[in-house]
């Protein structure tokens, strides 16, 4: 028994002005046939699915790519056809497969289309006249589409956010695709669109609505007909045509039952719509809180300029006010600054020189700030995390350096990094948290599962930006109309 796997994973922001090329794979992780079994530690969903695919000695797996690249704009023309022609040229190779698994966000999108996931399935669906079993898992913020539900057998998303559980997605789907392949089970899926976006602020499965609608899921996963069950709470910052939530359901050969389920969580997520937001500080306001709370650390959460969500994690609104307060204790935050890292590079450890932050990568959302910084360090710009985003998880971000600005210690690098900074993070870069009195975290819920049980305080920040909460400050030009919360009198039912 063959079974082919892939994975090919972006989060793409449509609003971000950076656009996203095929560097941005080969900085982050682009391999090819049996290279992608060598590389299984950045890899978390293939290492779960390779796992499950163990507990049976006739199963070859037989992988085709991996290709990953930090959240960012849509992909340019060459990168959408250079990751296609990729993955269909690792299919013609590899022979014939019995089952195919996919690791994707589910939302990716390019220039020239805006499903991405949706176009790659049905080019595997055409090159296999036969029905190929397929098996798909995704983000729990992906954007579910009519192409990709009528293109898979099989659709899973991780069940955490912060997401914690992604060798364990990858691991269900591959379990789920190898049953139907031995005719265990017949899968029926069923799912429901929900015309809602929402802040991902309170995307926290530890607590608030979320946790009542992920169990939903848990109590719908122990039905003995069902087979899985998942919430898609798309991320916001993607203006596309069939932009919403999703639920998708599925059960062994029921698929009366899939859909009443999917519509019932459905129908609870369009009610606790209005739970999921938030009200934030501005950034002067929320140094003057964090300043005031006492123990430390106190994390801002900078969500707008989010590297996890796509920003071009440049924003100096929050840097500004910590300048105008001068602090008096350590401060943390990281600023993608290309050129001020290969100037830090270049003058050496222990120089002073003039940087700019704000404009390069182009981020119109911020405004420019020229500042005299300190070089402090030279740190290696390859940083491994574990939690959020995977166990085992690789961030390449180039030339990297800590300056330092009094007590205000900015980490530049030349590609973005983590948004959600999580202690390990500082500890590579040779900074220890316990001496910070603040920490800007470029995330709006990952952080909280490092940051949480620690931090004496966090504070979330609104401010301009592509990732930004207030999503009607935003130019959408392509999303469904009606959709909440752009249209608030929008009267809705799953069982409509």
């Amino acid at each position: 028994m063959r079974i082919g796997i892939a994975r090919i994973w972006q989060e793409t922001n449509t609003f971000s002005p950076e656009q996203t090329t095929p560097e941005h794979f080969r900085l982050n992780g682009l391999y090819f046939g049996k290279e992608v079994l060598d590389h299984l530690d950045e890899l978390p969903e293939l290492t779960g699915a390779v796992e499950a695919a163990k507990a049976r000695a006739d199963i070859e797996l037989v992988p085709l790519i991996a290709a990953m690249a930090w959240p960012g704009g849509r992909l340019t023309k060459e990168a959408f056809e250079y990751l296609k022609r990729s993955l269909l040229e690792g299919l013609h190779q590899c022979g014939d497969l019995d089952g195919l698994y996919l690791s994707g966000h589910g939302a990716l999108s390019a220039l020239d289309c805006d499903d991405v996931e949706g176009d790659l399935l049905v080019e595997l669906r055409r090159e296999h006249p036969e029905k190929l079993p397929i098996a798909i898992s995704l983000d729990m913020h992906a954007n579910i589409t009519r192409l990709m539900m009528d293109s898979v057998d099989i659709t899973v998303g991780y069940h955490t956010c912060p997401h914690l559980d992604l060798e364990e997605t990858g691991h269900r789907a591959m379990e789920l695709l190898i049953a139907m392949v031995y005719g265990k089970t017949h899968p029926v899926m069923a799912w429901s669109k929900v015309p809602m976006v929402v802040p991902a602020d309170r995307h926290n499965h530890s607590e608030g609505p979320l946790q009542e609608l992920l169990a939903y899921v848990e109590k719908a996963e122990k039905m003995p007909e069902v087979i899985s069950c998942s919430v898609f709470a798309v991320q916001p910052w993607l203006d596309v045509e069939e932009l919403g939530w999703s639920t998708v359901v599925i059960t062994d050969g029921d698929a009366e039952l899939a859909q009443k389920l999917a519509d019932e969580i459905a129908q609870r997520c369009w009610q606790l719509r209005e739970d999921f937001i938030v009200d934030k500080l501005l950034p002067e306001k929320a140094v003057e809180k964090a300043l005031r709370i006492s123990g430390r650390p106190v994390v801002i959460s900078d969500s707008a300029d989010a590297t996890n969500s796509g920003a071009p994690g440049n924003s100096t609104w929050i840097l500004k006010e910590l300048i105008k307060a001068k602090v008096t204790e350590p401060v943390f935050l990281t600023m993608v600054a290309p050129e001020a890292s290969k100037a830090a590079h270049r003058a050496g450890i222990g120089e002073t020189i003039e940087v700019e932050f704000g404009t390069k990568p182009a981020n119109p959302f911020s405004e420019s700030l020229t500042m005299l910084v300190r070089v402090v360090s030279l740190p290696d710009g390859k940083i491994c995390l574990s939690g959020h985003l995977g166990k085992s998880s690789v961030c390449r971000m180039g030339k990297t350096a800590v300056l330092a600005a009094d007590e205000i210690r900015i980490i530049t690098s030349e590609a973005p990094g983590p948004g959600h900074v999580p202690p390990e993070f500082f500890q590579q870069l040779g900074l220890d948290i316990e001496e910070a009195k603040i920490i800007v975290a470029k995330s709006p819920v990952g952080f909280r599962a490092d940051y949480e049980p620690i931090a004496a305080g966090i504070i979330l920040c609104e401010s301009p930006g592509p990732a930004c909460s207030d999503l009607r400050s935003l130019d959408y030009t392509r999303r469904p109309r009606p959709l909440y919360p752009f249209e608030q009198d929008l009267q809705w039912s799953a069982r409509n």
